[in-house]
């Protein structure tokens, strides 16, 4: 689904602010509703409110090309990128924070940890759970095709029994 769970917000939103990060790529971008939220709140939180005043570099990458058509992907992202992150994630080395939420259960686990290595910092969410989803929107990269841990991250927290955080911050 090109969207997550509400109650894992409020913890990745805290995490992102101590991190403070310059420039973000959101893997697996979706309907959008994290480059809202880092503009709110690495932006708007600073006094910045329209997008001439915008200070921080915000990118998407997206293998689904009609979620990038969505209307507001333009004004949100600075660059959007439609391709696989698994062909390109030498990528992962030009940011400060990496978000891969709920995207990263759509790669193969291999492929997933070697990107991670990449990464400066990092946020994930994932299902604490098997999932069997598949297609959606006409999206077959929607499927889940790997399951992951709280092991699999250097830090992580489990929000309801049902989402992991994992995270590398430093």
């Amino acid at each position: 689904m090109p969207s997550g769970r509400p109650n894992i917000i409020s913890p990745v939103i805290d995490l992102i602010m101590r991190i403070n990060p310059d420039s973000i790529l959101d893997v697996g971008s979706g309907f959008g509703k994290w480059g809202f939220l880092l503009r709110e709140y690495l932006e708007v939180w600073q006094g910045r409110l329209c997008p001439k005043d915008w200070k921080k570099r915000i990118d998407a990458i997206e293998i689904f090309k009609e979620y990038t058509k969505l209307p507001w992907y333009d004004i949100i992202y600075n660059n959007i990128y439609n391709q696989d992150i698994t062909k390109n994630n030498e990528i992962l080395a030009n940011y400060d924070l990496i978000l891969f939420m709920d995207v990263i259960e759509h790669i193969k686990k291999e492929e997933g940890l070697k990107m991670l290595k990449k990464a400066k910092h990092y946020i994930i969410s994932t299902p604490n759970y098997i999932s069997g989803q598949g297609t959606m929107f006409g999206n077959i990269y929607e499927t889940h095709i790997s399951q992951w841990s709280q092991n699999d991250f250097k830090e992580s927290l489990i929000i309801n029994d049902r989402w992991i955080i994992g995270y590398q911050l430093h």
